[in-house]
């Protein structure tokens, strides 16, 4: 995006701003931070840093605020502009949520009982609600596994956007390595002047690597589960979803994208032109919404998860659902004819 609007006082930010608003975050805003960690150039407001400097605020948080800031409003409401900043945030929220970073920090609304939020932000929406409960909940568990272990997995922001940058290459589940640091006590390595730091697949990551006594993020997972919740209904669909992400960060099982991919490149219509044709997409979603009701299988993306609203026989034989021809061409024929007769009022 472009500099920020004069009204913030922002005249002489940059033209060209690293980032856009949808990336990795730039700044930790954390006190327990190690030094040197926020080690990416930062673009700043400064007239927002300084007058939150001098209200008091700590200089992790201002750097943060001042950096969102650097950004034009993308929507203004007509009944948004003149109001009360003492009463209402509508002129903050206005930059913070249209930011879309992957994390970001929510102060409560003035006058309100909701508490202080973070949100992690990266997950990409997956096509069945099995498949979104497991990562929604792993990310709780972690956090809670985090906190209650004391574990450290900071590292780099600039190792952070080198690994967001591998995350976008194709089957990079697959195919790339990513910085980690695979300490569980980072803090004191850091202080014997040791690195944690290794390239890892995300196999290693999630599951472990034994070379470095490295158990995995699931594996914290499960010893953290083992302390609250031991036995029991709750725990053993915890311990599906577990097993799942297992499968899928091994590769065992195939990632939302490259099922997918393959859908569209295996379909009569395609024509491996990079095309998807409006018949393309209308099957796939059709697809997609009988996969989440247990109308079809996909044990190559879900394993042994997948619904099952028939036999195990009767569900392999089902096929993907082809496009209903008539319905489809009907319904594109009476577009048609409504933009035509709307030209023909005009």
């Amino acid at each position: 995006g472009g500099g920020a609007s004069s009204a913030y006082g922002c005249t002489d930010c940059p033209k060209l701003i690293p980032k856009s608003r949808y990336d990795a975050i730039s700044t930790f805003i954390s006190d327990h931070v190690p030094d040197g960690y926020n080690d990416i150039n930062l673009v700043q407001n400064a007239k927002v840093y300084e007058q939150l400097r001098a209200a008091g605020i700590d200089e992790l948080l201002a750097r943060h605020y001042a950096h969102l800031f650097v950004r034009d409003p993308l929507v203004v409401y007509e009944h948004g502009v003149e109001i009360d900043d003492k009463t209402r945030s509508d002129h903050f929220e206005n930059i913070q949520s249209t930011n879309w970073q992957t994390v970001r920090f929510k102060p409560p609304p003035p006058d309100s009982n909701i508490g202080w939020r973070v949100e992690f932000r990266p997950l990409e929406v997956q096509i069945t609600d099995f498949e979104n409960a497991a990562l929604i909940v792993f990310v709780v568990l972690l956090t809670r596994a985090i906190v209650s272990f004391n574990l450290d997995f900071y590292q780099p922001l600039s190792e952070v956007d080198e690994n967001m940058q591998k995350a976008h290459v194709r089957d990079a589940i697959n195919t790339q390595r990513f910085k980690w640091h695979n300490c569980a006590d980072a803090s004191r390595a850091r202080a014997d002047g040791s690195s944690c730091s290794k390239h890892m697949s995300i196999d290693e990551i999630m599951n472990g690597r034994a070379d470095c006594n490295y158990p995995g993020l699931i594996r914290c997972v499960t010893m953290y589960l083992d302390t609250v919740l031991p036995a029991g209904a709750e725990r053993d669909r915890l311990n599906e979803y577990l097993e799942w992400l297992s499968l899928r960060a091994s590769g065992k099982l195939m990632t939302t994208a490259a099922y997918l991919r393959r859908f569209v490149a295996q379909h009569p219509a395609y024509k491996g032109d990079s095309v998807v044709t409006q018949q393309i997409a209308y099957d796939m979603v059709r697809h997609t919404e009988a996969l989440n009701a247990g109308e079809v299988r996909a044990p190559e993306l879900l394993g042994r998860f997948s619904k099952q609203r028939f036999t195990d026989d009767e569900c392999m034989r089902a096929e993907p659902p082809i496009v209903q021809r008539e319905r489809w061409e009907a319904a594109r024929a009476m577009l048609l004819s409504d933009r035509e007769e709307a030209a023909a009022t005009r």
